[in-house]
C-alpha cells in the first residue's frame, strides 16, 4: 500500500470501544482534531470480538453494547471503521509488529492511543514514551490522548450490573441500550392489561444485563418513533415457575401504545432509572395494581383503570 501515492493515508485509533462512552469520545476527538491537521482520513478500528475471548476466556466481560450497535455508534460520530479479526496469531504479535502492521498494511501513518490502550502481547510493559519511541523507528506518528478520569468500560458494567442506570447513563453520554427484535411470549402480560413487547436480544450470548427488577425507558419503535416504557428485566417470578424460565427475559409496556403487535421487528430499549427490584407477588392482580404504579412513576399523568 505504501507504494501507491494515490491511497488516502489515515490517521487511527484502535480499540475495542465497548459502550463508545464519554473516555472513548475523548479519544475520538483527538483523533479527529488530529487527523485534520495533518489531512489524513480518521478511522476507528476495533475488533470481531473482544480480545481476551482469545486471550483468556474465563476473563472475557459481558458486552455493553452488540457489535452491530458499537459500529453503527461509532459511524454516527463520523468515523470510518475498520473490523480486525482478533486470532490466536494476532494475540502473539508483539507491539513493534503491531504497529508495523498498521503502518504498513492499514496506510496508518498517526496512531492515537488512549491511556489503557497497549498492543501486543509484551504492550502493558510499555510506557507511552516506549510507543512514542517505537512509533519514530517505524515512521508512525504516536499521540496520547488525554483521559478522562474515572470513566471506564470496567466501571460502567459494575453500574449497570448493580442496577445504578443513571450513573452508567451519565459515563455513557447517552441511555445504556438493549438492541434486538420483539418476540412472541405467553401473553399474560396481555390478559392483565399491560400488554409487553418481548425482547429477543441481538448477540444475547455474552451481553450485559443490569440487575433484575423494573426500569424506566425510552422505545425506539420498528417506525422510528420514540415513546416511554416500563421494562421488566429478570425471571417472572410472579408469572413463571424460574425453573421452567431458566433465562432472564426483557419485557416491556409501552403505556398509551393501542396499535398493531410488531413480532419480528427491529426494537431499541433504552434504560433511564431503575425503579424497583424484581419481586415475586401472591397473585396476578397484585401485580396489577404494582404496574400500575411503576406505570405512574415513570408519568404521573398516566391513569389506568385496575
Amino acid at each position: 500500500m505504501n507504494g501507491d501515492s494515490s491511497i488516502k493515508r489515515v490517521a487511527a485509533t484502535v480499540g475495542t470501544f465497548d459502550g463508545v462512552h464519554l473516555g472513548h469520545r475523548l479519544v475520538l476527538d483527538t483523533l479527529r482534531l488530529a487527523a485534520e491537521e495533518r489531512d489524513l482520513t480518521p478511522i476507528a478500528i476495533t475488533f470481531d470480538a473482544h480480545p481476551l475471548s482469545v486471550i483468556a476466556p474465563d476473563r472475557t466481560p459481558p458486552a455493553i453494547m452488540s457489535p452491530q450497535r458499537k459500529l453503527q455508534e461509532l459511524q454516527r460520530l463520523g468515523f470510518a471503521t475498520h473490523v480486525l479479526d482478533f486470532t490466536p496469531s494476532t494475540a502473539r504479535l508483539s507491539a513493534a509488529d503491531w504497529m508495523r502492521n498498521l503502518h504498513a498494511y492499514h496506510a496508518i501513518d498517526a496512531i492515537i492511543i488512549g491511556y489503557d490502550n497497549t498492543f501486543g502481547h509484551d504492550g502493558r510493559s510499555l510506557s507511552p514514551d516506549n510507543y512514542i519511541r517505537l512509533g519514530e523507528e517505524i515512521g508512525l506518528e504516536v499521540i496520547i490522548a488525554p483521559r478522562l478520569e474515572g470513566v471506564s468500560s470496567s466501571a460502567i458494567r459494575r453500574l449497570i450490573a448493580a442496577g445504578n442506570i443513571k450513573e452508567a447513563d451519565a459515563m455513557l453520554g447517552q441511555p445504556f441500550i438493549l438492541d434486538g427484535v420483539v418476540e412472541e411470549g405467553d401473553r399474560i402480560g396481555r390478559k392483565i392489561g399491560f400488554p409487553t413487547a418481548n425482547l429477543r436480544l441481538n448477540h444475547a450470548e455474552g451481553r450485559l444485563l443490569p440487575a433484575f427488577g423494573v426500569y424506566a425507558a425510552e422505545v425506539m419503535m420498528p417506525d422510528g418513533s420514540v415513546m416511554n416504557g416500563v421494562s421488566n428485566i429478570g425471571l417472572r417470578p410472579s408469572v413463571s415457575d424460574i425453573a421452567a424460565t431458566p433465562y432472564p427475559r426483557i419485557e416491556t409496556h409501552i403505556p398509551g401504545y393501542n396499535g398493531k403487535d410488531f413480532y419480528g421487528q427491529p426494537l431499541e430499549v433504552r434504560l433511564l432509572d431503575f425503579i424497583r427490584p424484581e419481586k415475586k407477588f401472591d397473585s396476578l392482580e397484585d401485580l396489577k395494581k404494582q404496574l400500575q404504579l411503576d406505570c405512574l412513576s415513570l408519568n404521573p399523568d398516566y391513569h389506568k383503570s385496575i
